[in-house]
């Protein structure tokens, strides 16, 4: 499988330092490129758009890793820390400088991939290649740029918007989080209307797995809509996407992470962050999640990696939550047998939804592609809009769907009403999409996140609401004069 991120290795980076970019960048918000010799071929907006998704997935930075401990280690099915034993302390003495993670490994990437689309869309523009290849450019940066900033409103609030390559001041004011959510619609719909489907794709032989296609496009749109509880958006983006025939739930739950699964050939994927892991010796990008992911004493799973951190876990009272029955619970083991064969009992409770990459891993980084969107998310966001509707009916069919995948019994109408249906939905997402890099937003969405931060934070005090959203990294503030801390951070 020719992966988009494994393809032209040698070129994953090579923007940041061809463009010249400066030297500081990682201290800086906004970095423009400059334009020698370059933007003349679709080979080099190829190159482009590769480090656009490259910024997703850099090692150690971007999704590779932060987007676990913000969006799943925070909430209350989470358990551990990325580097410690101890609970999650996101929700405690978090300052705008402390954890660094948000400044080394997290704020800047983001940015650097908003700069690398902006170029990319003001370059292609008029750039003199064929026409169809440009609109996939644009599109492709378009949807990057409006997933990027969907995660810094959901993370940060309302940001700095920055559309243009071109002039970016140094000093850039927020923007209001309904400002900043109407540049993802508009971004997201452009894009929606320029990038090939999945099947058109492949039936043209496409081997670049991980460029965004309609589907993932709409995928996106359908979320940001979900967020702000627009209804009847999510209602008709969801409706597009099963009319398209593309997705569907695939048999087995436990093979939807498969190594052997990805790539075109898993049905239920929208999209996905390729990750390349190891080439000819060389590191290309990875999941670093495996590395820290807890491993009971004596249990062979992961056995290929470091236990640098081995903590990530999710909490025995999330394991119980489950149905005895439901496959979804296979992926997570309290009772094991070690290597001696003696049946143990892990507290924590592991966590095996990703495979172990014994051909790829070199103890640290694994192939193992990030899903940002698949069908069931899909259908899960559809019958959450559905039920706030009013259509309970239509809301449990399609919530039935991936129940009978879990093999669980379908439920009835006649046992719930709008608000009960609404906390099973919930507890439905957080069975079906676990680290997943959901547990937060759905938290906040649900309004569970802050009775979550008063119970677990020890100086939440008076002010636990500002904890909703990260810090501002102290890089950030000095970079850009206009730009003001979340309230409650110094």
């Amino acid at each position: 499988m020719n992966k988009l991120i494994v393809k032209n290795l040698f070129f994953l980076f090579t923007l940041l330092f061809f463009a010249g970019c400066k030297k500081n960048l990682e201290e800086k918000i906004y970095g423009n490129a400059n334009d020698t010799n370059f933007w003349e071929t679709e080979g080099d907006f190829k190159i482009a758009i590769n480090s656009a998704y490259g910024r997703l997935g850099t090692p150690w930075k971007g999704f590779s890793l932060w987007q676990f401990a913000i969006e799943d280690l925070s909430t209350d099915y989470g358990y551990g820390g990325y580097s410690d034993s101890r609970p999650y302390s996101s929700y405690t003495g978090w300052s705008s400088s402390n954890p660094q993670s948000i400044d080394w490994g997290l704020w800047s990437y983001l940015w650097q991939g908003v700069s690398y689309c902006n170029k990319i869309i003001d370059k292609a523009e008029s750039a003199n290649i064929p026409e169809d290849a440009k609109g996939r450019f644009i599109a492709e940066a378009k949807a990057l740029r409006a997933f990027t900033y969907f995660n810094l409103v959901n993370w940060f609030g309302g940001v700095p918007l920055v559309t243009s390559s071109v002039e970016v001041p140094l000093s850039i004011p927020r923007a209001t989080a309904a400002e900043t959510y109407a540049l993802i619609e508009r971004d997201l719909s452009e894009a929606i209307e320029l990038l090939p489907s999945k099947s058109t794709l492949v039936a043209a032989g496409e081997r670049e797995y991980g460029r965004l296609t309609k589907g993932g496009a709409q995928g996106l749109l359908a979320r940001a809509y979900l967020q702000q509880k627009k209804w009847s958006e999510v209602e008709k983006m969801s409706s597009d996407i099963i009319a398209s025939r593309e997705y569907r739930l695939i048999e087995d739950y436990t093979n939807i992470f498969s190594l052997a699964n990805e790539g075109f050939k898993n049905e239920e994927i929208l999209w996905s962050l390729a990750f390349g892991g190891m080439q000819n010796g060389v590191r290309i990008n990875g999941m670093y999640l495996q590395v820290y992911l807890y491993k009971a004493p004596g249990y062979p799973a992961y056995s290929s990696y470091s236990s640098w951190g081995g903590n990530m876990a999710v909490s025995n009272e999330f394991y119980e939550s489950f149905s005895a029955d439901d496959e979804r619970r296979k992926l997570l083991v309290r009772e094991y047998r070690d290597q001696s064969g003696a049946t143990r009992i892990s507290n924590p409770v592991m966590m095996i939804k990703y495979p172990e990459d014994l051909t790829n891993s070199d103890k640290e980084i694994s192939s193992t592609d990030y899903i940002v969107v698949r069908y069931a998310d899909v259908l899960l966001m559809r019958a959450e809009a559905l039920n706030e509707l009013g259509r309970l009916d239509d809301a449990i069919e399609v919530l039935n769907e991936v129940r009978e995948r879990a093999d669980l019994p379908e439920l009835e109408t006649a046992d719930f009403d709008k608000i009960s249906l609404s906390n099973h939905i919930y507890k439905e997402r957080r069975w079906e999409l676990y680290f997943e890099g959901h547990g937060k937003r759905d938290m906040t969405r649900f309004g569970t996140l802050l009775e979550h931060i008063k119970k677990v934070s020890a100086d939440a005090g008076d002010d636990p609401e500002r904890y909703l959203l990260l810090p501002l990294p102290t890089s950030a503030l000095s970079a850009n004069p206009a730009l003001k801390q979340n309230p409650g951070f110094k």
